[in-house]
């Protein structure tokens, strides 16, 4: 990948920016139902009100209200919202301090997939990294959530949308994904496109930056 004739830089979140941990999220939703970590993870397997979450076409309550008949369990709020931030790991000072150097020489976006609940928590987790009231949109010219846009990755019209906003050209855009359907969207496109496998891969792809 030629870096040459890129101008802006959109990364995903989840597995790019924040580490994540999905079995620490099923574990907590376990100690919380009484089900095992496994069944946990068979009943909430391609529910599609995940994704209706994801894009905002239904609230945190109702998400919770869902979560809870489907594993069959009551808990409050705050235990439940719990549960369900403990796949969100940590992002690194160092990844943190490389978006900024980034920002410095890219035009730079978030494009993901996220919900209320989480996004919620990203604030936070840059607080607990950095030590200090740092904010997690202070990283990029402009953060794209699925739930506050009503739509989500893979689909077309997300990726568009976030062209369209920014006047950016495909073919001088690198967008940065873990997941393949997603990098898959944005090519189809004509956006230049990184797959990564572990978070790690950042740093030293833009190694020297």
């Amino acid at each position: 990948m030629r870096l040459s004739n890129i101008n802006n830089l959109i990364f995903d979140l989840g597995g790019v920016i924040l580490d994540l941990n999905f079995s620490a999220a099923y574990q907590e939703f376990s100690n919380l139902s009484g089900l095992t970590a496994d069944e946990v993870t068979q009943r909430t397997d391609g529910m599609m009100w995940f994704k209706d979450y994801e894009k905002g076409l239904i609230s945190s309550q109702q998400f919770r209200l869902q979560i809870c008949d489907l594993l069959q369990f009551t808990a409050s709020d705050e235990a439940i919202d719990s549960a369900w931030c403990a796949m969100l790991g940590g992002m690194p000072a160092s990844r943190l301090q490389l978006l900024q150097r980034l920002k410095g020489r890219y035009r730079t976006f978030v494009l993901s997939n996220t919900n209320g609940i989480h996004a919620g928590k990203f604030n936070q987790i840059v607080k607990e990294s950095l030590g200090n009231v740092h904010l997690f949109e202070d990283h990029f010219e402009h953060v794209y959530f699925s739930h506050e846009m009503k739509m989500r990755k893979p689909d077309a019209e997300i990726y568009l949308k976030v062209l369209q906003d920014q006047q950016l050209k495909p073919s001088e855009t690198l967008f940065i994904d873990d997941n393949l359907e997603n990098i898959q969207g944005a090519a189809n496109l004509g956006i230049q496109t990184l797959h990564l496998e572990d978070p790690k891969q950042l740093t030293s792809f833009f190694n020297g930056i």
